[in-house]
């Protein structure tokens, strides 16, 4: 029997904000596991451009679940969340604005 586990991309998340010239904001999670509730080490979290999809940062999860984001420009956004053994999670409507 193949056991099938799934990943909530993001239970915690937030967005805060780098007030500067720049106009550049970080964001930061936690990538869960959706049934134990148990943060998730090492997996790959990738940032991409909701406009042209085009992919802006890579990171990998510390052994607390946490990933950060830092120096986006402002712009709208979505992460995808993947670690083998579990299903890719995508959070979608990430709005980095002033």
């Amino acid at each position: 029997m193949k056991l099938k586990l799934f990943l909530i991309a993001v239970l915690f998340f937030c967005v805060n904000f780098t007030y500067s010239q720049n106009s550049t904001g970080s964001i930061t999670g936690t990538v869960v596991d959706k049934s134990a509730k148990t943060p998730i080490e090492s997996a790959d979290v990738t940032l991409y451009n909701s406009k042209d999809t085009a992919l802006v940062k890579g990171t990998s999860t510390d052994k607390e679940g946490k990933f950060s984001f830092e120096n986006i420009p402002y712009g709208s956004y979505y992460i995808k969340a993947n670690i083998v053994g579990y299903s890719f999670a995508t959070v979608r409507g990430i709005i980095l604005s002033s």
